[in-house]
């Protein structure tokens, strides 16, 4: 059994001096593992902790995650927005209907129905809004490329179906899922 020489457990020292300094390590941690490796019988080099966390994350990864965040992000505001046009539609649709039955001018329900399909559609924005929040957390952690493809579907819907508020939310909601489906382009290539 090879044993490592002297100046290896000093590299190994090292690293953990940096891991502590950069707070990776508690004092406690530090410690425990110096005197570990110190005292260790057989003089072996032991691995490191943390030092895979501490890798930084590869292009694709950092594309993934910005794709992720910006569509959580996204569809946050969307969802903010669908509320806000959701209750500005219905309180206007309501005065308005009071309004025209108090003047005489609504004889029948069609208004009635009218509003009904736009609180609809606001609803449905409101639920495109949380499935874009939905999938974007999905796609920072997924390896796959189905959320962020699913991200991309459900945006460019909700930005084709969405009123002037909530569109340009769903439109950054769509540049998030293109970040995050090159991410999983690139990470399938390598």
């Amino acid at each position: 059994m090879d044993r490592e020489p002297k100046n290896g457990i000093a590299k190994q020292l090292t690293k953990l001096a940096k891991f502590h300094a950069d707070g990776v390590l508690s004092d406690k941690e530090f410690e425990d593992l110096k005197l570990a490796l110190i005292n260790s019988d057989d003089r072996m080099v032991h691995p490191v902790p943390h030092e895979e966390a501490l890798r930084p994350p590869a292009k694709a990864e950092r594309h993934q995650m910005a794709g992720g965040i910006v569509g959580i992000v996204a569809g946050t505001f969307a969802t903010i927005a669908s509320l806000v046009t959701l209750s500005i539609g219905g309180l206007g649709g309501i005065a308005t209907e009071e309004y025209l039955r108090q003047g005489g001018m609504l004889v029948d329900n069609s208004y009635n129905a009218l509003f009904t399909a736009a609180v609809d559609i606001g609803a449905g924005f409101f639920l495109v809004s949380l499935l874009t929040i939905i999938l974007g957390a999905i796609a920072i952690t997924e390896q796959r490329s189905i959320a962020a493809k699913l991200l991309v579907l459900t945006s460019g819907t909700g930005l084709l179906l969405s009123n002037v508020i909530v569109a340009p939310f769903m439109a950054l909601s769509l540049i998030g899922g293109i970040i995050a489906l090159v991410r999983s382009k690139n990470s399938s290539t390598n």
